[in-house]
């Protein structure tokens, strides 16, 4: 598993599968399919990868790498949001959906959480931890 660790300003980061919630789920390969800005939070809508210990687990697919799950990495109550998207075109996957990679880079500093992917760029101000949403 590649790290996701990074010191930020001010030297204490962590990474974030030690967040509660996020124990059990691997962002790195997970596919993002939707970012939605707003302004007070933004909505990661994934494919997402579960580790073995995640409650919903199953065995992959024949031919998948991965168990995936529909789910939403929602930050919300945020007292500001940087956001930059990419200009890189989202690839377009074989049952037709769309597929903008992963996230690559999700640093975590007190109340700063940092993600980045071709998608593009988000710093999210907020002291509510991020959660994650299945869809049913």
């Amino acid at each position: 598993m590649q790290s996701s660790h990074v010191r930020l300003a001010s030297g204490v980061g962590m990474n974030y599968w030690e967040l509660p919630g996020l124990d059990d789920v691997y962002l790195e390969d997970s596919w993002v399919r939707e970012v939605q800005v707003g302004d007070k939070s933004i909505r990661f809508t994934l494919d997402l990868v579960l580790r073995e210990n995640n409650p919903r687990y199953k065995p992959p697919l024949s031919g998948e790498q991965y168990c995936y799950a529909p789910a939403t990495l929602k930050f919300d109550h945020a007292t500001q949001i940087k956001w930059t998207p990419s200009d890189v075109k989202p690839a377009v996957d074989p049952d037709g959906s769309v597929d903008f990679g992963n996230i690559d880079n999700f640093v975590v500093d007190g109340d700063v959480y940092h993600l980045e992917g071709d998608w593009g760029e988000a710093t999210i101000y907020t002291s509510t931890p991020p959660r994650i949403d299945f869809a049913e």
